[in-house]
């Protein structure tokens, strides 16, 4: 058992976070002493600038690396600083900015759901500091929340794209609207048709506006830019703005005021969950959860999956036995796929694994450790599988389609 040890305590000199006392509780090993663990958690003080006392001479500082850190179960966030301390004292004084992140790791296919989230959270901003109960005293004003909502209409828009393996290049929120699958405007459209002021115009026997038409009055302001830049630079000279009959002169400019955007965004986000992968395997009859995969160092992803509520088996295949050290699929791995061609396959983000899938056939199956023609391998069935969004959205894809994914026969013949 760990013994634990003094606890040790550093006070972060970050007024904005009310100078936090950082509490650590150490473990160590009983036996060689080291510590192998520790708790740590943060204490809120006041927001008062805290600075050094004055000494008779300037004592040498201790450079050091600050570390404040939160939790909340689903995600966590680090932001790490450099910073100075007086030896033997515990307040860590800032030297430089700070850097903030919450181990996102963005490859060649992006991260759909996180550019989902950051559309929520402007959309959220906008909301929050948009000038209520009557017009902005002043232009200037608006602009900010105006910034916010055009950006969150346009991470809205890619993260769909992306998450579709579309183009999602350019700011043309008309553009990047008219490549999403059909289906999902459809969806969007559907959900924007019965939101306030839509349902007003419908009750009144009038025809209401459609996304892309909203969408129109922010792509282009006077000649030159989208709203997304005129909410920078809309006091630039007219001799920015290219026009037909000469350039300059004076020009009396106005720009969109929202009042069906923020509908719009929404649908766009409930469309962009209703078509999670996730939700679809849900409505085909999966077991599907966030945070709910089975405990191992084998089993990687945010989801947890039971195959058997879809009626697949899947056979999970270590990296050292799928490929050699050069990365090459080993002949014993591209044999077994010769012979049994999965449904649907995956090696990405699993630590090398190999996750090939197939509809379950003869008994049921039990999750368990195997060797098949040679080629030591995992069967998944009953158990909770780790996946990423980005499978469970494939997968979705192949089974909506009605494709058809070859049978395994389990358990294996000899």
């Amino acid at each position: 058992m760990l013994v634990l040890q003094p606890r040790r305590q550093v006070r972060h000199a970050l007024p904005d976070l009310d100078s936090p006392v950082e509490v650590v509780e150490p473990y160590a090993c009983p036996v060689c002493g080291c510590e192998t663990k520790s708790r740590i958690w943060l204490v809120p003080t006041d927001r008062e600038p805290v600075r050094p006392g004055r000494l008779p001479s300037a004592p040498e500082v201790e450079r050091r690396t600050g570390n404040v850190t939160r939790f909340d179960g689903r995600s966590g966030l680090l932001m790490h600083y450099p910073a100075v301390v007086r030896p033997g004292e515990d307040v860590l004084f800032p030297a430089h900015e700070g850097f903030l992140g919450g181990g996102h790791a963005i490859d060649k296919h992006g991260d759909p759901d996180l550019m989902a989230e950051f559309a929520g959270e402007y959309l959220k901003q906008y909301r929050a500091i948009v000038p209520m109960r009557g017009l902005p005293r002043r232009l200037s004003e608006m602009m900010p929340a105006l910034h916010l909502l055009v950006n969150a209409t346009e991470l809205a828009l890619k993260a769909d794209l992306i998450r579709s393996d579309k183009d999602s290049g350019g700011h043309s929120l008309v553009s990047l609207y008219g490549r999403l699958e059909a289906d999902h405007r459809a969806e969007i459209e559907r959900r924007f048709a019965v939101m306030e002021p839509n349902a007003n115009l419908s009750a009144l026997g009038c025809e209401a506006p459609n996304v892309e038409s909203v969408l129109q009055a922010y792509g282009s302001g006077f000649g030159w830019s989208p709203a997304y830049e005129e909410t920078r630079y809309f006091a630039e000279p007219t001799t920015r703005i290219r026009r037909q009959d000469g350039k300059g002169g004076n020009l009396v400019k106005s720009t969109p005021y929202p009042i069906f955007l923020p509908h719009a965004v929404a649908a766009m986000l409930a469309g962009y969950a209703h078509f999670s992968g996730a939700a679809r395997l849900k409505r085909l009859g999966g077991t599907v959860a966030y945070g709910s995969r089975d405990r191992g160092n084998d089993n990687h992803g945010d989801w947890g999956l039971v195959p058997a509520s879809l009626g697949l088996l899947v056979i999970r295949v270590g990296q050292l036995v799928a490929t050699d050290k050069s990365g090459a699929e080993r002949t014993v791995f591209r044999r077994f796929v010769e012979e049994h061609p999965p449904g649907y396959r995956t090696e990405w983000m699993y630590g090398g694994n190999r996750l090939l899938f197939y509809r379950a056939a003869g008994a049921s199956a039990v999750d368990e450790e195997t060797e098949i023609d040679g080629m030591p391998c995992r069967a998944w069935s009953e158990g909770c599988l780790g996946l990423h969004a980005r499978d469970l959205y494939r997968l979705a894809d192949v089974l909506e389609a009605e494709q058809a994914i070859p049978a395994f026969e389990w358990p294996p013949s000899a």
